[in-house]
């Protein structure tokens, strides 16, 4: 576990170091993160358990297909215009993670240390946010956005970040209806309740609405009548047709509307192999539509992956992540809601651009394309049915 909690805070203080500290912090934690997850994989191989037959083999070809097509795309563009240190780092935790956790065991463990570490993190946002609010404390950034009720202020807590706030305070949400699941006691509701008034200071409205539909499917009994897969794709839907018939007065909406359209262009501009990895720094931008545009800015994950690999192994990716979140299970699990709204949140959002949305998302499927009743061959070789935690 040791490993894990160091990848946990490496990919967590990514998100904070750089606004609390002078230094550019985001590039050594991330290989520090990559560094210790490799570790973690290779020693978890000696433990693995051997089953009978392998589940889920069409979403993991397909996942190996796609990783196939993002090497392919790299190593083109790579020869044609050469890659910076950065790019290469996004290309490595959308490729190199999986690479490695799909042919590892299940990395429950992982995911326990990183939603354990977000929680912490994120109670503390949540006083820094609070004290903000009453003006008993100072943060780091704020910010404020304008919409058809007019100007709103956002507490982005230690971070300086309502995206980065806002996923540390989902994931912390997730852990805490996990933890209600097998016991409620007033202190889980009540931090329940402070991350959820955290999240609106926030004003990470995505990371709101996945987290008010992540709870209660983590925790009643029954979410596992719930089809998982079809509500990803109506939360897809329902957020980019609010994207894109929003109030005029909307501006958020409509400057994320032009974003998307421009990026769908981009995409098929280059749709066999992509244009490559692009590293952008948009949180140095000023949110105008002219220069998130031009910083290439699309609002979606799913675009950012056509564009960068081209569109057919994007597609095998996104369809690698239906099956796995459509397979049958014997209930619904922490780590197959947590990919199925980090799947939708693809169209409309997303996280792989950063070592923690990365691993957990990555985490999770693999764990979702393993999480199948095995048969696996005990010391006393006698065949017995083993059940995922």
């Amino acid at each position: 576990m040791g490993l894990c909690y160091i990848v946990a805070i490496a990919c967590v203080g990514v998100f904070y170091l750089d606004t609390l500290l002078p230094w550019r912090m985001t590039p050594v934690l991330t290989a520090i993160a990559l560094g210790a997850l490799a570790a973690r994989v290779v020693l978890s191989i000696r433990d693995r358990p051997e089953p009978i037959g392998s589940p889920r083999n069409l979403s993991i070809g397909l996942l190996l297909a796609a990783l196939g097509g993002f090497l392919m795309s790299t190593v083109t563009v790579a020869v044609v215009r050469g890659y910076t240190i950065n790019e290469w780092g996004v290309f490595a935790l959308q490729f190199a993670v999986p690479a490695m956790l799909i042919f590892a065991p299940r990395q429950d463990d992982l995911i326990k240390a990183v939603l354990q570490v977000c929680l912490v993190v994120a109670l503390v946002d949540a006083a820094a946010n609070f004290l903000a609010v009453a003006g008993l404390f100072e943060l780091p950034e704020m910010s404020a956005r304008v919409d058809e009720f007019g100007r709103r202020q956002r507490y982005p807590g230690l971070a300086g970040n309502t995206h980065a706030a806002g996923l540390v305070a989902f994931f912390a949400a997730c852990y805490v209806a996990s933890l209600a699941r097998v016991r409620v006691t007033p202190y889980l509701v009540l931090a329940g309740l402070v991350l959820l008034a955290s999240l609106f200071l926030i004003d990470a409205r995505r990371y709101l609405v996945l987290t008010v539909l992540a709870v209660p499917l983590i925790y009643h009994p029954w979410s596992r009548k719930v089809p998982l897969l079809p509500l990803a794709v109506s939360i897809a839907g329902f957020l980019l047709l609010r994207t894109f018939t929003a109030d005029y007065a909307d501006l958020g909406n409509k400057l994320r509307a032009m974003l998307l359209e421009d990026g769908w262009h981009r995409a098929m501009q280059n749709p066999i192999l992509g244009e490559g990895v692009v590293y952008r720094a948009a949180g140095d931008l000023i949110a105008t539509y002219m220069n998130l545009s031009m910083a290439g800015v699309t609002e979606s994950q799913a675009l950012d992956l056509a564009i960068a690999y081209g569109v057919l192994p994007t597609a095998l990716f996104l369809l690698a992540c239906a099956i796995a979140i459509a397979g049958n299970r014997d209930r619904v699990h922490p780590p197959v809601v947590i990919l199925t709204l980090m799947t939708a949140e693809l169209f409309f959002g997303g996280a792989l651009t950063g070592p923690l949305g990365a691993i957990v998302f990555f985490a999770c499927l693999t764990v979702c394309q393993k999480d199948a009743r095995l048969v696996q061959v005990s010391a006393k070789t006698c065949l017995k049915p083993v059940t995922p935690a």
